[in-house]
């Protein structure tokens, strides 16, 4: 009585593995691609987000600093304030302390006073730019990121 013993097949198994390595190569770029998209679309976001918050409390505290302000205050305005963010100035620390996640040499800070003074229910404009650089930047392009805040002054 001949034992028939059970054959394995490597070639199958070899070959399977092979088709393995194959679709990983073509699956696993594109992948990688759509991960660092999402996690470079979340970096946008964020630091929109901060700008938006930094534009809003600068906004806030120009508010507060007509020419009715309290004396430990200075006034500012009614002259426009156009400098970067990395300035040793009142200003530009407002906008450092709430943008925290964003290089501050890269934001540039424009404040307006549009009435032309710095009276109780004139406006004041505050404006916030962000050049991001993407990681994924096929054309060496960067997004403009903008927010602004318009407010009424309250003292």
């Amino acid at each position: 009585m001949d034992v028939i013993k059970p054959r394995i097949r490597q070639d199958s198994f070899s070959k399977r593995s092979g088709a393995t390595i194959v679709e990983t190569a073509l699956i696993l770029p594109i992948l990688l691609f759509i991960l660092i998209a999402a996690i470079d679309f979340s970096l946008i976001v964020l630091n929109n987000n901060s700008l938006a918050e930094a534009a809003r409390r600068l906004s806030r505290t120009a508010s507060v600093r007509g020419e009715n302000s309290e004396p430990e205050f200075s006034m500012w305005g009614p002259d426009t304030f156009n400098e970067n963010a990395s300035e040793e100035m009142e200003i530009c620390e407002i906008v450092r302390e709430a943008a925290v996640c964003i290089s501050p040499e890269k934001i540039n800070v424009q404040v307006e006073w549009p009435d032309g003074s710095c009276r109780v229910n004139d406006r004041v404009c505050v404006s916030l730019q962000y050049s991001h650089q993407p990681f994924l930047s096929f054309t060496g392009k960067s997004f403009l990121l903008q927010v602004s805040s318009d407010v009424r002054i309250r003292h």
